[in-house]
């Protein structure tokens, strides 16, 4: 309610200084709600209530759009989209998380389900591309060998379409 109010009072006659403060604790006040939103949807997410934690995603990232912790909860609201059989959202959703960081593990936890989106909508060549650049880029990560497990297996499911096709 304050954040909502927030508009209507920024402009009854406060000073520039009262003003400043009121706009630093609003500020405030939006991270630390977006924070608590993030984090009762990780708890949601590892209970597997993904329609639940998806809400809480969604609301962390209108609480605290621009906040520090919004590229991690993009990610993780399309995982659980993803989960809900919502490929093509949780695509958009990942795409945007890899656009606005470059911290090393969300972006690769982020290109990992990139790879998963793109299997679930069919697209193979999509998948094995973002495999290799996830080998390319941490060859020696923990996601490494299930990289290359994977696209070993995807290598085999295209080459057997082609024959199939031919």
């Amino acid at each position: 309610e304050a954040i909502q109010r927030y508009r209507e009072l920024s402009s009854d006659g406060l000073s520039e200084v009262e003003r400043a403060m009121f706009v630093d604790l609003v500020a405030r006040f939006q991270g630390e709600l977006s924070m608590e939103a993030y984090q009762k949807g990780l708890e949601l997410e590892r209970t597997a209530r993904f329609a639940d934690a998806s809400e809480a995603y969604e609301k962390a990232l209108k609480t605290g759009p621009d906040s520090a912790h919004a590229p991690a909860v993009k990610l993780h609201l399309g995982a659980t989209l993803r989960r809900l059989g919502k490929a093509e959202q949780a695509k958009l959703m990942i795409e945007q998380a890899l656009s606005q960081n470059q911290d090393r593990d969300i972006h690769r936890e982020a290109m990992w389900q990139l790879v998963r989106c793109h299997e679930d909508l069919g697209d193979l060549d999509s998948a094995r591309s973002n495999l290799r650049s996830i080998l390319r880029k941490w060859p020696r990560s923990a996601t490494a060998p299930d990289a290359r497990k994977r696209l070993g297996e995807l290598n085999l499911k295209a080459m057997r379409a082609r024959k199939g096709g031919n």
